[in-house]
């Protein structure tokens, strides 16, 4: 029976490596952000934490998009018109 590896939180390059048969964590994430994926959804797709990979980026010096350049899926959705999120106002509810 062909086992999978067990990696531990810290080999999570290894892991995405193997995951999705690249040679390099780095072209990887390069690929997703010329792609206009956002970060969030590139940390995601591998399984890790966004902080992880912020950190991974400045360190080898990978820029994503900004947001207005970035995929439709990944943008973030704006409140539909006439949504209020609190339904009592800005002062609160009424204390009647």
């Amino acid at each position: 029976m062909d086992q999978q590896p067990v990696f531990a939180k810290h080999q999570w390059q290894e892991r995405v490596k193997q995951e999705f048969e690249v040679d390099s964590v780095k072209k990887f994430v390069e690929q997703s952000a010329a792609d206009r994926w956002s970060m969030k959804t590139t940390a995601l797709m591998m399984s890790i934490q966004p902080e992880t990979l912020k950190r991974y980026c400045a360190v080898k010096n990978i820029k994503f998009p900004e947001r207005m350049q970035l995929r439709d899926d990944c943008k973030p959705k704006p409140l539909k018109k006439g949504i209020v999120r609190n339904p009592w106002g800005r002062r609160g509810k009424s204390q009647s």
